[in-house]
């Protein structure tokens, strides 16, 4: 089934027109980049917002046409069978993760859970393009497997981008950076197992290791740390039970809130460069390998 390409023309809340011609800032519109099986989108369709959603895979955008059908007829929803690219309408090599599809990606080398991969060619679009066609949305989410910073360093240099913004946190500094360099002001990092700020414990964390080992051995204590107020809680996953404080909508696999609704309080540009810098060292020197942060930014 071919995905539903047209025009959504509701009327915008906010008329701001960029003066370079790339749209106005709508603020019920979301853009879900990396549409996957469409638990974001769903999520975001039950707040009342319109989406567009984006996915190079043609498997998901048929399955989001079965699942979203009123959705998509109302015009609330459209999905597009796209790869995020430099430009639009080019054809571009996409690589389909048969075994784990949320690792598709533009990088055949992009295999990190293994599984067989095979090629398919794609049609892309250009995020210029998307804000030329359907508006620039209050808040873009991004998850689209090692293609993030190519996106960002392809926003449009332009009077009006997205509030909030959000995508894998892949590079570390030169992600906050090229942010930054949009006039993105607010930073968070949002863990994504548990949707808060919270961290792994690492090596060098005597008192915090004492506490988890006492925990283990005495599961009461676990569970009053557990249960402290957030203000006291150890902000870290072993008391942070995994996405028990947001809504139950939410699936393992969403991004989960946006913008203020998101955990924790926002970071200046610097202060994110120095927390990333030191999630990277201790991640590298407690051996802890492979981790899921969402970097959620907040524009001028």
């Amino acid at each position: 089934m071919a995905a539903d390409s047209k025009k959504i023309d509701t009327p915008c809340q906010d008329p701001s027109i960029g003066s370079d011609g790339l749209g106005h800032l709508d603020t019920r519109l979301i853009f879900d980049i990396g549409f996957h099986i469409g638990d974001d989108s769903a999520y975001y369709l039950s707040q009342g917002y319109r989406v567009v959603g984006v996915d190079a895979n043609p498997a998901m955008i048929q399955e989001g046409h079965k699942r979203f059908s009123k959705e998509i007829a109302s015009r609330q929803l459209t999905i597009l069978n796209a790869a995020m690219w430099h430009t639009s309408g080019e054809k571009i090599s996409f690589y389909v993760n048969q075994s784990y599809p949320g690792k598709s990606s533009l990088d055949p080398d992009h295999d990190e859970l293994g599984g067989k991969c095979y090629q398919i060619d794609v049609e892309t679009i250009s995020v210029a393009d998307l804000f030329k066609t359907y508006g620039v949305p209050w808040y873009m989410k991004m998850d689209i497997e090692g293609a993030d910073e190519m996106v960002v360093r392809n926003l449009p240099s332009a009077s009006v981008l997205p509030k909030y913004f959000s995508c894998e946190l892949t590079l570390g500094r030169p992600m906050v950076d090229l942010l930054a360099s949009n006039g993105y002001v607010g930073f968070k990092l949002i863990n994504g197992g548990t949707l808060t700020q919270s961290l792994e414990i690492y090596d060098n964390e005597i008192f915090i290791r004492a506490l988890r080992k006492a925990g283990c051995v005495c599961r009461p204590i676990r569970s009053l740390i557990a249960g402290l107020p957030k203000s006291m809680r150890p902000k870290k996953t072993h008391w942070d039970p995994p996405r028990l404080r947001v809504p139950s909508q939410l699936s393992d696999q969403t991004t989960g809130p946006f913008g203020e609704e998101a955990d924790g309080e926002w970071l200046s540009a610097d202060g994110m460069k120095h927390h990333v810098d030191n999630l990277f060292a201790q991640h590298t020197s407690s051996n802890l390998g492979g981790f899921w942060y969402d970097l959620h930014a907040k524009h001028i």
